[in-house]
């Protein structure tokens, strides 16, 4: 679904990350919204109350649709350019409760 516009390779610095374990190769000044869409990710994070996958909508800051955990802080991966060796993960809310969310009363 998402293309990368034709850049020269030789301009522009490659960098590396994880998410969930998984290298991304990403460019110099990506976000990480953009190099995860371009790696073929599509689930970003789960809802805290039905756990339905989530994934970028307005790649501008304007939803939280997005969200990663970095460094232990959940934060908007469309507002963070991507860094060699970064850490993301994805905000399940599994991981934030140890349970899932059907097993709620």
């Amino acid at each position: 679904m998402f293309e990368r516009i034709n850049i020269n390779e030789n301009q522009v610095d490659k960098l590396s990350f994880t998410f969930d374990g998984k290298v991304v190769s990403a460019y110099q000044g990506d976000t990480v919204a953009a190099a995860l869409l371009g790696a073929g990710y599509k689930c970003f994070r789960e809802t805290p109350v039905l756990g339905l996958n989530r994934n970028p909508y307005c790649m501008m800051g304007s939803c939280y649709d997005c969200l990663v955990s970095i460094g232990g802080r959940n934060v908007q991966s469309c507002m963070v350019e991507c860094e060699q060796g970064m850490v993301v993960e994805r905000v399940s809310h599994t991981k934030l409760t140890g349970i899932r969310p059907h097993e709620v009363s």
